[in-house]
């Protein structure tokens, strides 16, 4: 390692590892689920962890490259995207209005207990994308997780509005959530949530996309810790947080997309195979630093300018109301990375955000990119502040701060901004309706 990249990694440890313990040590335990603590965490495993691991494990050959070669460039994006964030977070004041009228509403809120069926729409809404997709039958299917490509989702995504009825398996997060916090304020339909959390493990099982599993057990426990208002145990939280990598490397030699789990795949795999298999998403560090090695091949001839948030507004249109769309397909310069190599093989390889924002207009655009994305980070954690004791403001947040990992760790604007639609909206959407119902007269008397 040379002195450019200890300097690298010296300063994104400093930063992965301090706001997280900052945060945490805190008088206030809430403190401790800041925007600034995920992405800490995030790129902690992504460019600190992983690279190391993979680097350990002989395991920096990814599509046929070795990528070691370009760790550095990685490295300085990483660092460059982090602090940009940071300051963006930081330019806004910390200072919170809490206004009586807001904490009466809230109040009443909480008495009524919303979330004791406001889960319901969301899993509603959620079979039926499924039933659409494979038929009634193809509810039975998702729970047999084991190698089988009946129940596949995939089956119906060709359809005008299929790639809507897939993003409507996201529905089932929020559900869980809604009932996981309705289960810890009253006691009551623990087996409801069992069962329904064990369904929805099942259904993003079935289909192999792990940052579901993620973020549904990220959602879970900060909608645990923010209600209880607990500090976390440390020890527990890294214990756990292997035992996580163990399982998610499971689910990673095993899957097959839309068809479940292939466990002859694993007959001689020990538990530390499990955990470098865990660690396989580094890839995403990789693929973002042969990027910035090879950016002056293209770049900046090959810009792709505000194409991302084109493509966001053009996203959402079927392309059966509108046969030209553009393709979304800027992200082919990533896939062509490794055309000379091996002719498609490039094919699903994934890059940072930072990366994304790297593509547009080069290093300021990172900045701009980091930035703006700061701000929005805290902008919602000044809303969740504003109705901390808000049970659903609380699954919202707890929601939004799981799927920080996606906006971060996969770098297609309009691929999150639609996800996130399906994801986080829906219980925004619940909380500001039932907020804006609120009767006065009945909040001031809750709140008296």
């Amino acid at each position: 390692m040379n002195s450019e990249e200890t300097v690298c990694i010296i300063f994104l440890t400093i930063i992965c590892l301090g706001i997280p313990y900052l945060n945490w040590a805190k008088k206030d335990p809430i403190q401790f689920w800041s925007p600034l603590t995920i992405l800490c965490i995030i790129m902690l495993y992504y460019a600190v962890i992983g690279p190391f691991v993979t680097v350990y494990s002989g395991q920096t050959v990814y599509k046929l490259i070795d990528h070691r070669p370009f760790f550095l460039g990685g490295w300085i994006l990483t660092l460059v995207g982090m602090i940009s964030t940071i300051i963006g977070f930081n330019i806004i004041s910390s200072k919170v209005k809490h206004s009586s009228l807001a904490k009466a509403k809230d109040d009443y809120l909480n008495g009524i207990a919303v979330e004791k069926t406001a889960w319901k729409p969301l899993v509603y809404l959620a079979l039926i994308c499924i039933i659409a997709l494979v038929g009634t039958g193809g509810l039975i299917d998702q729970v047999a997780i084991s190698r089988s490509a009946e129940g596949s989702l995939f089956q119906g995504t060709n359809t005008s509005f299929g790639g809507y009825l897939l993003n409507g398996i996201n529905l089932l997060i929020g559900a869980c959530v809604l009932l996981f916090i309705y289960c810890l304020k009253y006691k009551e339909r623990w087996w409801l949530f069992l069962l329904l959390c064990g369904f929805t493990f099942a259904v993003y099982t079935k289909q192999g996309f792990r940052w579901r599993h993620i973020s549904l057990i990220l959602a879970l426990a900060g909608t645990y810790y923010i209600y209880y208002n607990k500090k976390i145990n440390l020890i527990l939280f890294s214990v756990l947080g292997f035992f996580l990598l163990g399982v998610m490397g499971f689910i990673g030699l095993t899957r097959a997309y839309g068809a479940g789990l292939d466990y002859s795949n694993v007959d001689n795999v020990d538990n530390w195979d499990l955990i470098l298999a865990g660690f396989g998403e580094s890839s995403v560090f990789m693929t973002t630093s042969l990027l910035i090695h090879k950016s002056a091949q293209f770049l900046p001839t090959e810009f792709i300018g505000l194409d991302p948030l084109f493509q966001t507004v053009f996203m959402p249109i079927p392309r059966a109301l509108w046969p030209g769309k553009p393709s979304g397909d800027y992200l082919s310069i990533v896939v062509s990375l490794y055309d000379e190599v091996f002719v498609d093989n490039g094919l699903g390889a994934a890059i940072f955000n930072f990366g994304e924002y790297y593509l547009m207009y080069g290093w300021i655009s990172v900045i701009l990119g980091g930035l703006l994305l700061g701000w929005l980070f805290k902008k919602a954690w000044l809303w969740f502040l504003k109705h901390r004791r808000n049970k659903l403001a609380i699954v919202t947040y707890a929601v939004f701060f799981s799927y920080i990992y996606m906006i971060i760790s996969r770098g297609y604007t309009p691929q999150v901004v639609m996800l996130f639609f399906f994801t986080v909206y829906p219980l925004y959407f619940i909380f500001n309706y039932h907020y804006k119902r609120v009767k006065l007269k009945k909040a001031r008397f809750a709140h008296s």
